[in-house]
């Protein structure tokens, strides 16, 4: 395999590329790629070397608002608590 050039990768490719080897348990398994398919919608076709601060603000911020997701079954009519999202 050749080695890929840093930064290249965008950020959903790179992200489960890492968890396709993460060695940890089953659950720790399900719940990062519940993190990964939370964050692709806002970041996933991002290539790494362009994600900035303020672009992980912005989704951390649309997930608590329930933007461009379907809205929590725990809160109705709105996205994700905020200590789920500092998660």
């Amino acid at each position: 395999m050749s080695p890929r050039r840093p930064g290249a990768d965008t950020w959903q490719a790179y992200a489960q590329r890492w968890l396709d080897g993460y060695a940890g348990s089953n659950g720790t398994r399900v719940y990062i790629q519940r993190v990964i398919n939370a964050m692709a919608p806002y970041i996933g076709a991002v290539p790494l070397v362009e994600i900035r601060a303020t672009d992980l603000a912005a989704a951390y911020r649309d997930l608590e608002n329930g933007t461009r997701q379907a809205p929590s079954t725990k809160r109705a009519g709105t996205g994700l608590a905020t200590s789920t999202v500092v998660r």
